[in-house]
């Protein structure tokens, strides 16, 4: 009786003791079904345990932290459980390498954007296809230009090829055709231009310049293109017009027609008895009644006292002027 009260007592007391599960997660596991899989521990009264389980992976890492609190004997168990997922990325570099591979590409007269007036050509028998230069010229306000283009070649000395009157204040263009030069086959062009105009209304003397386009069915990606600018002003010359800047293809032209050389009446760039006698002349028709034989540049020319008027006081400042010059002074209209 005594010992069986006692095994009754000890019974009595496994069975006041609850039991714990812990449980340990595969990554993938529906958490739910590992309740079967549960390993009894007994914990000790009032202790907190924790166990940490992590489970590798090579892209994605999963940790699981178990969180158990036991509380006293009478009272009941919580279970955390935590999942935490990691993810590790790689990253890759990968260089490229592209080939570049250059295409000789021909220019011709059709692909050339222009900002002109484009000059019709009088010579009829123009091949498009050999065009391989294009000429460019401007022409100031207030003056127009007489514009002709010719060639010399084996079947022609001096063959028309453009023929135009062009007005101030635009920017033309002229198609070429390319010829090489060679004994049998060649062409050497020549442009001509003579600007009237300017404050007097004069012409000036005929600007003339040769060249030549080469062959683009012979020279690939030759394209040539020359250009010619032309202004004005009032310098004094012993020619008409100057060429300032010239880099081969792009010249530019300074056409005097503004230019006043005073006494020269006659404007013969000289100033001479004859330049007196035409002051005279002036001022008796003019005295009579009759009309003017002088152009307006010849007029602010022979009106040497700058009184506004023609008469005899500027034929005598003229003579006086001539005879200075002949006995080599220096004279001045002042």
């Amino acid at each position: 009786m005594k010992y069986t009260k006692i095994l009754s007592l000890v019974a009595a007391a496994a069975m006041a003791v609850p039991n714990v599960s812990m449980y340990t997660y595969a990554e993938g596991d529906n958490i739910t079904e590992q309740s079967s899989k549960s390993e009894q521990i007994i914990p000790s009264k009032s202790a907190d345990i924790a166990i940490l389980t992590t489970i590798p992976a090579t892209t994605e890492q999963t940790v699981i932290t178990t969180t158990v609190t036991t509380a006293r004997e009478s009272d009941y168990t919580v279970t955390t459980t935590e999942i935490t997922t990691e993810t590790t990325s790689e990253t890759y570099t990968t260089t490229t390498t592209a080939e570049t591979t250059t295409v000789p590409v021909t220019t011709t007269a059709e692909e050339t954007t222009v900002n002109a007036v484009k000059v019709e050509p009088v010579c009829e028998h123009i091949i498009k296809s050999d065009i391989n230069g294009r000429v460019f010229l401007n022409i100031p306000d207030g003056a127009s230009a007489n514009v002709s283009i010719e060639y010399q070649s084996p079947e022609y000395d001096a063959h028309q090829y453009y023929n135009t009157t062009l007005l101030g204040g635009n920017n033309y263009y002229f198609d070429i055709e390319g010829r090489d030069i060679s004994v049998s086959d060649y062409r050497v062009y020549k442009i001509n231009v003579i600007l009237n105009g300017g404050m007097y209304n004069m012409t000036a003397d005929v600007y003339t310049d040769t060249f030549n386009i080469p062959d683009g069915n012979d020279n690939p990606d030759s394209f040539r293109t020359l250009s010619y600018t032309f202004s004005i002003d009032g310098a004094e010359s012993d020619k008409s017009w100057n060429v300032i800047s010239d880099d081969g293809t792009d010249k530019k032209i300074a056409v005097h027609l503004n230019s006043l050389m005073l006494g020269d009446v006659n404007q013969d760039s000289s100033v001479d008895s004859s330049d007196a006698s035409l002051v005279l002349s002036e001022y008796a028709a003019l005295s009579t009644g009759g009309q003017s034989s002088l152009s307006d540049k010849q007029k602010k020319a022979a009106d040497v006292n700058k009184d506004g008027f023609i008469n005899s006081s500027d034929s005598s400042k003229i003579l006086s002027y001539y005879a200075e010059i002949s006995t080599g002074g220096k004279p001045s209209w002042d």
